[in-house]
């Protein structure tokens, strides 16, 4: 009597092949950034979003005038300081945020972001300082009115809009095809 030994792959087998693939193409997918720039752009409206909330409570609770100045693909938060010379007298101007969470940073490679503001402040004498693109949030709570588009350079039918308005608030809004 032949006995005919048909010996396939259990179950248990299977079940662990189809895991470890799993795990090995979400890492792929992770590490190649299939997810594209749409997840990117959604991401960076968010984080700008939360900092400019967060400068705003900074410049409540430190009692300081605070800028988000905005330069092509990249942003920084600022504050209002000052230095005396040897006369005491003040020289004020805009000085970068010495912070981690302020400091200046650059949007990912094919997003583009642009400010536009109402009215074109201009407190400082200094030319370094004139005509740059930015809003401030005041200690009072208030701030300069803005709209800050966060837009992908191939697709400008889709952005994000994060708008405010003199008496503090700020709303971000999605637009899409």
């Amino acid at each position: 009597m032949l006995l005919s030994k048909n010996r396939g792959f259990t179950l248990i087998e299977l079940l662990v092949v189809i895991v470890l693939l799993g795990i090995v193409s979400s890492f792929a997918v992770l590490s190649l950034n299939i997810t594209g720039l749409d997840s990117e752009l959604n991401e960076e409206a968010r984080k700008i979003h939360a900092l400019i909330r967060l400068a705003k409570e900074e410049a409540i609770i430190h009692a300081q005038e605070i800028a988000l100045v905005v330069e092509k693909e990249k942003y920084v938060f600022m504050y209002w300081a000052f230095e005396e010379d040897k006369n005491k007298k003040r020289k004020y101007f805009w000085k970068e945020k010495e912070s981690k969470i302020f400091r200046e940073r650059t949007a990912h490679e094919g997003l583009k972001i642009r400010l536009e503001t109402e009215e074109n402040i201009d407190f400082s004498k200094d030319d370094k300082d004139k005509n740059k693109n930015l809003t401030i949030f005041y200690s009072s709570g208030e701030q300069s009115k803005f709209e800050l588009k966060i837009y992908l350079e191939s697709d400008k039918q889709e952005f994000y809009l994060i708008t405010g308005n003199i008496n503090g608030e700020v709303v971000m809004t999605k637009n899409s095809k």
